[in-house]
């Protein structure tokens, strides 16, 4: 029987390459952990026209593939009418037809971006935020931490599922 993987997709809110900036040097390599899992996992770049905030987004554009720099001037990917959401093309398509389960965590509320509208729109049957992580989870600069996101990610893959899971998870840091 083929395996079906369980499929977690991390996104960072502000995570980049350091060692891609021209001009910068670096005695020994700052991301050597980071380089030495792309070298060995599947892995890429991806380039957005989004920096200095708008990261719901980025989200957007990683879900649907489209550009969000394309766009009429004051139009977002994030501002649209509730009901269009689920017209747009979605990787979290092509998780449901395998029939996985999808979950979309985040360890920042739900007020920015149209989060829970969308996600419950692109058919995530869990739309997880900052409400969902325990009382007493780690927090960095008042915000839930790596760890506690960590922590989250863990229990999730613990619970006993009927079907495949896809979480597709953002990070306030790095």
């Amino acid at each position: 029987e083929p395996v079906i993987p369980t499929v977690i997709f991390l996104m960072s809110e502000s995570f980049f390459d350091v060692t891609l900036l021209p001009g910068v040097e670096f005695e020994r390599d700052p991301l050597e952990t980071y380089h030495a899992l792309a070298a060995e996992h599947p892995s890429g770049k991806f380039l957005s026209n989004t920096y200095c905030g708008g990261t719901g987004y980025v989200e957007m554009e990683v879900l649907t593939g489209l550009c969000s720099g394309l766009l009429r001037t004051g139009d977002t990917l994030t501002s649209l009418p509730g009901e269009r959401y689920p017209l747009l093309p979605c990787i979290s398509d092509v998780f449901a037809a395998q029939g996985y389960e999808m979950t979309f965590l985040h360890s920042y509320n739900s007020r920015l971006y149209n989060r829970a509208v969308i996600y419950d729109a692109f058919g995530f049957g869990r739309v997880l935020f900052d409400d969902a992580f325990p009382e007493d989870a780690e927090k960095r600069g008042g915000y839930i931490s790596d760890i506690a996101l960590s922590e989250m990610l863990l229990s999730l893959l613990r619970e006993e599922h009927d079907a495949p899971q896809m979480i597709f998870t953002v990070s306030l840091y790095d």
